[in-house]
């Protein structure tokens, strides 16, 4: 009997790596649709704060945060069925990160209300659907940051470039929020020794963030690790968030 053939969808079993380099399939692609369908929605409720250069940028990068989506619907699949673990490479991870702090995000702001709403007029499934969402989106939060700091605290990928990119990710969200609280009340001065601090620091560790990842990427290449589609797009996204906020920040300026 001839064994069937395997066509490397997402859902299908584990192929080896040398089986899923840079393999993409139909049902991939169809999960990165859904996934950049579900980030839209997300964005649903601020469409009318953008104009619509801003707009346009927010609809041309959500397939970077639809991938992600779709990579945590891949994952559930594969642990519901216990089939063999797929989150896998960095870029799995990278992907997992970026999926449930989207999902929690979205999430969070469609089960909070906004300050124009009423909330006396939120009544029957549409309150328990907000307070779903709400609850789901705060558990997600929680699960991408225990995620994070097992990625930076463990030991559970094989690489020490990797490691060092997770440990400057947690690093940079941390400064990211100690500097917010650190914004200079009137009767501080901007050039006092903490805020001084504060800003290199903000500046200081996504710059050793994007070297650590490039020295990582260099790594693979140099020694050809085998890496799938899924570690790709997973990088991809990961360089795509930070462009995204470029490019918005440079619309938002000469549009308005």
């Amino acid at each position: 009997m001839t064994e069937p053939a395997k066509h490397g969808a997402p859902f299908s079993h584990a192929l080896d790596d040398s089986q899923r380099f840079s393999r993409v399939s139909i049902a991939d692609l169809l999960l990165v649709t859904l996934g950049t369908a579900i980030v839209i929605w997300f964005w649903l409720p601020i469409r009318r704060e953008l104009n619509d250069a801003e707009t346009t940028v927010i609809v041309l990068f959500a397939p970077v945060y639809g991938s992600a989506i779709a990579f945590v619907f891949v994952s559930l699949y594969r642990a519901q069925n216990s089939l063999m673990p797929f989150a896998t490479q960095p870029g799995h991870m990278l992907l997992l990160l970026i999926g449930t702090t989207t999902a929690a995000i979205g999430l969070l702001a469609r089960g909070v209300p906004t300050p124009t709403e009423d909330v006396q007029k939120l009544e029957g499934l549409t309150t328990v659907c907000r307070v779903a969402c709400a609850l789901t989106g705060a558990g997600l939060l929680i699960f991408s940051a225990g995620l994070l700091l097992a990625l930076a605290l463990g030991t559970s990928e094989e690489s020490p470039r990797w490691r060092w990119v997770f440990q400057l990710i947690a690093a940079s969200i941390a400064v990211l929020f100690l500097g917010g609280c650190c914004v200079p009340v009137p009767h501080m001065s901007w050039y006092s020794p903490l805020v001084t601090v504060s800003g290199l620091l903000i500046v200081g560790t996504p710059i050793l963030l994007l070297a650590a990842s490039i020295v990582a990427i260099v790594e693979d290449l140099a020694h050809r690790t085998p890496r799938d589609f899924w570690h790709w797009l997973g990088l991809a996204a990961f360089f795509g968030i930070p462009l995204q906020i470029v490019v918005l920040a440079i619309v938002a300026s000469y549009s308005r």
